[in-house]
């Protein structure tokens, strides 16, 4: 019960995360951002994680910026009016060198959350993320997300996990979504790694129709 209730938190926090984002694009020509949208004081940031800066005012946190107009790291990434970046699974990856939750890493932005945005790993944007696009342009914006917990990029699960808390990938790993239409769910994805161990490269005809999501707007 007491899982249910925090994969049943997760997608409520999808949602209004996903509804901040369609504002933001609202208010930009109906375009996502790009790769380089987001400025830190030091550097351009990934905007898979640091998208989380531009929907800061949608979501009902308040902003502030450096002179430059330049995104801080918030001074207070734990405080209530930030916590519907927070998966309270979150467990970070140990593996890959973040041993605790992402959503006390300062250089991740302090979120559990991704946008359908990663452009690294060789990854073809064009074909597999939704970025530099109208939304309107989506093809199929029932199947297509725009918002995910973390481990979609790499194919394991926070919430079922048959390796404990191991974060090994495995097929049909279950994930809580939202779509590009606004839904939020908790479905299986798709892990091959014949077709490589980032999931979030795959192209739309890679994934089996039976999944119900893809990566692309296509």
């Amino acid at each position: 019960a007491k899982g249910s209730a925090v994969q049943t938190q997760c997608l409520s926090n999808l949602k209004q995360i996903n509804l901040a984002m369609t504002l933001y694009c609202g208010d930009f020509g109906d375009k996502t951002p790009s790769a380089n949208s987001v400025k830190s004081t030091s550097r351009e940031e990934d905007i898979w994680w640091w998208y989380k800066e531009l929907v800061k005012p949608y979501a009902g946190i308040k902003v502030t910026t450096t002179s430059g107009g330049l995104y801080p790291y918030p001074p207070d990434p734990r405080g209530s009016n930030d916590m519907v970046f927070h998966c309270p699974v979150d467990r970070g990856w140990k593996d890959y060198g973040y041993p605790n939750p992402h959503y006390t890493n300062p250089s991740l932005d302090y979120g559990s959350y991704v946008f359908n945005g990663c452009d690294n790993a060789g990854n073809p944007p064009a074909k597999t993320t939704l970025l530099k696009i109208t939304l309107s342009s989506v093809k199929h914006p029932s199947r297509t997300w725009m918002m995910s917990e973390w481990p979609i990029h790499w194919g394991y699960s926070w919430h079922s996990n048959p390796y404990g808390k191991q974060d090994i990938a495995f097929k049909d790993a279950k994930i809580n979504v939202s779509m590009v239409d606004g839904h939020a769910q908790f479905i299986k994805t798709y892990y091959n790694l014949a077709l490589g161990s980032a999931p979030f490269g795959y192209l739309t005809k890679d994934i089996p129709d039976s999944y119900g999501y893809q990566n692309g707007p296509d």
